[in-house]
């Protein structure tokens, strides 16, 4: 009898010993599969994710409090201004690094050299140039309050304040501030200073404001020569083509305060005519052929508004939309439709791309960049 019964135990303990080998198997079958099933869940949603993207024709690339863009279109990257840190990305934003920090206060504007390879920075009431490939910024002498690179990048035009007499002029020196040289008097404190793309020549004028009607002049630096080319136009601010044979216009209605709208003429202020386009030149970018224009459209302004005073000064925000413009025939066409817009924009900074596969700008009610694909 106890024979059999040890006999019995033996065969149960076997059978229990191979129930738990399959169970363990099984189990670890379990676990691998769930692994597998998991990564390729994850492979899925990335998938998805990046096909949502590209069926996306807006994009918001960087988040954040972008001061100033620049697109090395040879490169193929974006440098911009974050914070205290000059950051470049790829043109999806992505593979960041870091060109160059300085401990910043309140940055209000930057101007890029044509190259890309230098910035001036306003910060609070003092300029400053940063060397974006030695890592090093140089703070410019007191006195000035508008700063721009020439065509080459490798001087300074500056309007200057002096104090002693209250004398205000426009000069030109070395980027370091050394040799400098009295160009021509100024009367009006708030100047805009625009160098020509390819010759040693500027457009200076008033800061536009919608109740005040101001000249455009053309300084030749060679020849030491003004010469008003354009006026009558009331808020008017200029943007030049990329080989300079070209301006774009934006100005104030006359009869109503609250509306800008763009015209175009030739480099000698001639042949001007009308676009019939509400926007700022801030909002738009020449294309490469110097024949369109990429523009964000300004809506939604109340009819109080004083453009574009109130713009600038963030009293009021546009709704935007985005447009070409051919400013031979004067015919508009959207590039992105109203319904594919999630958020409402206000942008400045527009960028274009040399192959016009994407228009860059910034958000300037929070300083997100944005690409749209075009």
């Amino acid at each position: 009898m106890s024979k059999k019964i040890f006999i019995f135990s033996v065969i149960m303990f076997i059978l229990a010993g191979t129930i738990l080998v399959f169970l363990k198997i099984d189990s670890n079958k379990t676990i691998e599969v769930s692994n597998q099933e998991m990564a390729k869940e994850k492979e899925l949603l990335e998938k998805k994710e990046n096909i949502e993207r590209a069926d996306q024709k807006i994009i918001k690339l960087i988040e954040g409090n972008v001061r100033g863009v620049f697109l090395n279109k040879s490169e193929r990257k974006l440098i911009y201004c974050n914070g205290s840190n000059f950051l470049e990305s790829d043109l999806d934003g992505e593979m960041k690094r870091s060109l160059a920090a300085h401990p910043f206060n309140e940055i209000q504007e930057i101007i890029w050299s044509k190259d890309g390879k230098k910035a001036i920075v306003k910060d609070n009431n003092d300029f400053l140039i940063v060397f974006l490939e030695e890592n090093k910024t140089e703070k410019l002498k007191d006195g000035m309050d508008k700063v721009i690179f020439d065509f080459s990048g490798d001087n300074l035009i500056y309007k200057y304040y002096q104090s002693s007499d209250q004398k205000r002029s426009i000069n030109i020196s070395n980027l370091d501030g050394n040799n400098w040289e009295e160009l021509v008097k100024v009367e009006f404190k708030d100047v805009v200073l625009a160098s020509h793309p390819f010759n040693n020549s500027f457009l200076f004028y008033p800061q536009s404001r919608a109740l005040n009607s101001s000249s455009l002049i053309l300084f030749n630096i060679r020849e030491k020569q003004e010469k008003e080319i354009f006026n009558g136009k009331y808020g008017a601010d200029y943007l030049w083509s990329p080989n300079g044979n070209k301006i774009l216009v934006s100005f104030t209605l006359e009869n109503d305060k609250s509306k800008l709208s763009l015209g175009i003429m030739n480099a000698d202020g001639g042949e001007f005519r009308g676009l019939n386009f509400p926007t700022s030149i801030k909002k738009c970018i020449w294309s490469n052929d110097n024949k369109n224009v990429y523009c964000a459209m300004m809506n939604n302004f109340p009819t109080q508004a004083i453009l574009p005073d109130d713009w600038e000064e963030e009293k009021y925000y546009s709704t935007d939309t985005f447009w070409k413009v051919n400013t031979i025939t004067g015919e508009k066409e959207r590039v992105l439709n109203p319904e594919e817009l999630n958020e409402e924009l206000d942008v400045s900074n527009l960028l274009l791309d040399s192959e016009e596969k994407y228009l860059f700008m910034i958000n300037r009610k929070n300083g997100d960049v944005y690409r749209i694909d075009l």
